[in-house]
């Protein structure tokens, strides 16, 4: 089942989302000058440095002039060219009780991205993922007069799709906070539309070849199983070669 929902999102997806180019690059780029790019990207975990690294490289592939990146990220951005203020591998805490002695170097960390993305009064802020902290980011940057002209885009929608209710105050958070939504499936658009530009772009999974090739394929027939029961009943005489498995 999983194998064919797989094959029916690949279907219904534009080749241009297949490699998370073209319509992405588009909505970054439209309305932009021939200068320079500068984006400030935030990504908080190993998950979010895949997605944002194969978004940097599509926008600078895209764009016809050279850019920059600046902000938080793993070792996949900075190959991409990303100029860390600081690695992410300070904001990965899980759980409650984890948490509380970080919570300084936390809040620390989160005032200098702040005061770095408005001093650097980027053309795009993006935002991947990572809610707890991008959020507050969103949420403090948004306000600043220097960030006026700058684009708000913020990579993986909440999953609103997967818990009862309507969600107000998530989508009503979007909507003042963000100039664009990116997501990763087209079922997902639905559930934003009413509320903020939302854009899906394929997952960054589908970049690679052999991955596509994949799921275009056929699905593999169902696992046999098959087991057979001596004349006599006794498990303990049942020759090996008499029980067949195939997983």
């Amino acid at each position: 089942l999983a194998m064919q929902a797989a094959v029916g999102v690949l279907q219904r997806m534009p080749r241009s989302a297949w490699l998370i180019r073209g319509k992405l690059a588009r909505c970054f780029m439209a309305g932009r000058s021939a200068r320079s790019l500068h984006v400030f990207v935030s990504a908080g975990e190993p998950s979010g440095d895949m997605l944002a690294a194969a978004t940097m490289r599509a926008i600078r592939e895209q764009s016809p002039e050279e850019v920059t990146f600046s902000g938080i990220g793993g070792e996949l951005m900075k190959k991409e060219g990303l100029d860390p203020i600081f690695d992410m591998s300070e904001l990965s805490v899980m759980g409650i009780f984890e948490l509380i002695p970080h919570l300084p170097r936390l809040w620390r960390r989160l005032n200098e991205a702040i005061s770095s993305a408005a001093q650097a009064k980027p053309d795009i802020l993006l935002t991947v993922d990572s809610k707890g902290f991008n959020n507050r980011l969103l949420r403090a940057l948004k306000q600043r007069d220097a960030m006026r002209d700058t684009t708000f885009v913020h990579l993986v929608g909440p999953s609103v799709w997967a818990y009862k209710g309507d969600h107000r105050k998530t989508k009503a958070f979007l909507s003042a906070h963000l100039d664009l939504l990116l997501v990763l499936f087209p079922f997902e658009t639905a559930h934003f539309e009413h509320h903020v530009p939302v854009t899906c772009i394929g997952p960054h999974i589908l970049e690679y070849e052999h991955v596509r090739t994949l799921l275009s394929s056929p699905p593999p027939p169902p696992p046999l199983t098959c087991a057979s029961r001596p004349p006599t009943g006794r498990r303990t005489r049942t020759p090996s070669s008499w029980r067949l498995s195939l997983l």
